[in-house]
């Protein structure tokens, strides 16, 4: 009986790690040269992993530690020889918006936080794009 119960988590531990790889769209390393938010976090200054599969973008810092994951819907064809994440700006706030690994056709369009949509309501935004290179997986 006992390992009757231990089967069915186990279980959903494995899925848990093995689902998250399919649907993987590259990793792209990037230098972002001004902080800017994914969903409700502060990002400073740095080199980044931006990564996205399953319904979700995740940035990693240069240590490879997760430090940022936002929920994302796939963006338009745009088949690319390099990789490109593009931010939307309001005066000094840039949130990621959209990402594309090289010579993917499908990319993440990053859903907007709460956060996003109050600084949006008060100010005009501008699009910021930057080209990454891209890690071998």
């Amino acid at each position: 009986m006992r390992i009757q119960r231990l089967w069915l988590p186990s279980l959903f531990l494995i899925l848990g790690m093995v689902l998250p790889a399919f649907g993987q769209s590259g990793d792209l390393k990037v230098k972002v040269p001004f902080p800017f938010n994914v969903a409700e976090a502060r990002l400073p200054v740095g080199e980044y992993v931006v990564s996205s599969g399953s319904g979700k973008v995740v940035i990693r810092d240069s240590r490879g530690r997760t430090v940022a994951m936002a929920l994302a819907n796939q963006a338009g064809k745009k088949a690319d020889k390099t990789g490109r994440i593009i931010f939307e700006c309001y005066g000094d706030r840039c949130f990621l918006s959209r990402f594309w690994a090289a010579g993917q056709d499908q990319g993440s369009e990053l859903l907007r936080s709460s956060l996003e949509t109050k600084v949006a309501a008060n100010a005009m935004g501008a699009y910021f794009a930057l080209l990454g290179t891209t890690l071998p997986h």
